[in-house]
C-alpha cells in the first residue's frame, strides 16, 4: 500500500521496506478453459509464485487452501511457510495475522 501512495496504518517514524516486487493469489481464479477447481487453480497459481519468490518479492496468499478439505488447507498454509522462511532472514514470506 505504501509503495502505491495509499497511507497506511502506522506510527510516527515509521519505515516500510520497498520490495522489488509483489506476488499474490487472491479471489476465486478458477479457469473454465483450461477445466481447473477452484483449488486446482490456486495450487498452480501458488507454485508459481513460491517459485518465483526471493527476499526482495512481497507474497501474499489469501483464502490459502480454499476449495480444499480444511485440514489439507492448514497443511499447505504450513508448508507454504516453512519453503518461505527457510530462506533465511531476507525471506519473502513473513506471517500477517490482525491484531
Amino acid at each position: 500500500m505504501a509503495q502505491a501512495g495509499i497511507p497506511i496504518p502506522a506510527a510516527a517514524g515509521s519505515e516500510v521496506r520497498v520490495m522489488a516486487k509483489v506476488r499474490t493469489d487472491i479471489g476465486d481464479e478458477q479457469s473454465i478453459e483450461q477445466s481447473l477447481s477452484t483449488f486446482s487453480a490456486h495450487m498452480k497459481n501458488i507454485v508459481a509464485i513460491l517459485a518465483d519468490a526471493d527476499g526482495e518479492t512481497l507474497v501474499l496468499l489469501d483464502e490459502l487452501g480454499a476449495g480444499t478439505d480444511p485440514q489439507e488447507g492448514a497443511a499447505l498454509g504450513s508448508r507454504s511457510s516453512r519453503h518461505c522462511s527457510g530462506a533465511g532472514p531476507m525471506s519473502p514470506c513473513r506471517p500477517i495475522s490482525p491484531r
